[in-house]
């Protein structure tokens, strides 16, 4: 089994598994709140601190391979990404190494804890070209419940978990016009099922820009893919054959505009 597939096999292992999830988070707690150094992967030799995120991944740069090779290979010096549910900042921070100076990378995140985290990230590596936007993004324009859950990265719109607080919410269109943003060449997405919400509220904006898009599903497949089909682009699942109906319920879909 390749380093990949056993990365990918141990994380989905997790959510059928309490025993399997009890260890990755007690192991995961040995690296909380530390300032260290990436030892592998395409985001080797970045600074980070996985603030309170019990996710050892992030350190040692097992953390999403396949999607780490996919910025390897598509973010190039000068393009402008949106991160929206950029969590602690890992994949931003790559992106932002990976764009350079004359890059931006524009993050959104609603989580009072990811968002420390975050910026505490960007300025270890001493990146100017990321700018944090404190609010998450959905069809409507206003304030709403994130329901927070028994780990930092599991956040969402709605009702339920462990407990919830009230957050800022932006149309993408809106926040564009809000914030100034430049014109995206990649928006990736990774909401714990916020995506239809959030691509519903973004239809014009995408409509209008046609970026590639890089959604991880929350079993949103049919609604992603209607989505998807409604906008004309092409979608595969990164790592699989499957088309998105058939694929995991939490497959990542690399898209782009026809």
């Amino acid at each position: 089994m390749s380093l990949v597939s056993a990365v990918k096999y141990i994380s989905r292992l997790r959510w059928s598994s309490p025993l399997v999830f009890d260890l990755m988070q007690r192991f995961g707690s040995l690296y909380t709140n530390r300032d260290t150094t990436v030892m592998r992967g395409v985001a080797r030799g970045l600074r980070f601190n996985t603030g309170r995120a019990h996710n050892a991944g992030f350190i040692f740069g097992t953390y999403e391979p396949e999607v780490q090779q996919l910025y390897a290979e598509t973010l190039k010096p000068g393009m402008v990404v949106y991160d929206v549910g950029a969590h602690v900042g890992f994949l931003a921070v790559l992106a932002a190494r990976l764009v350079g100076a004359s890059g931006h990378v524009v993050c959104f995140e609603p989580l009072p804890d990811n968002q420390e985290a975050l910026a505490h990230n960007v300025e270890l590596n001493a990146f100017d070209q990321v700018t944090l936007i404190r609010a998450a993004l959905g069809d409507n324009e206003g304030t709403a419940a994130l329901a927070i859950g028994a780990d930092v990265g599991w956040g969402r719109l709605g009702d339920g978990g462990d407990a919830a607080i009230s957050v800022r919410v932006h149309r993408l269109s809106e926040a564009g016009a809000l914030y100034a943003l430049p014109k995206p060449d990649v928006i990736k997405i990774d909401i714990e099922g916020g995506e239809t919400a959030m691509l519903a509220g973004a239809e014009d904006f995408i409509q209008r820009h046609r970026p590639r898009l890089f959604i991880e599903l929350h079993g949103t497949n049919q609604d992603v893919k209607r989505f998807l089909d409604r906008m004309r682009y092409s979608a595969r699942i990164l790592g699989s054959d499957a088309d998105i109906l058939s694929a995991h319920w939490n497959a990542f879909v690399v898209a782009v505009p026809e």
